[in-house]
């Protein structure tokens, strides 16, 4: 909601959204990424994070290391 209101009241300013999967339905996360860069004009970029710590991403059902996780992308 932040990024949309300063994305309507700015012409110039680009906007970079991080998304961790999994708390999001992918098809949802999709569209929700699409209708903010159409509504800031193309200045949305999303940057998609492969995991946080080891420990946490195995309490969500993936083990692979970090490097592993980066090579996914």
């Amino acid at each position: 909601l932040v990024g949309a209101h300063a994305a309507s009241v700015t012409a110039k300013l680009g906007f970079l959204l991080a998304h961790r999967p999994g708390f999001v339905a992918p098809p949802l996360a999709a569209r929700k990424l699409a209708t903010l860069d159409q509504l800031s004009a193309g200045r949305l970029a999303a940057h998609i994070i492969a995991g946080g710590s080891d420990a946490d991403q195995a309490k969500d059902g993936d083990w692979a290391d970090h490097d592993a996780r980066y090579r996914r992308i």
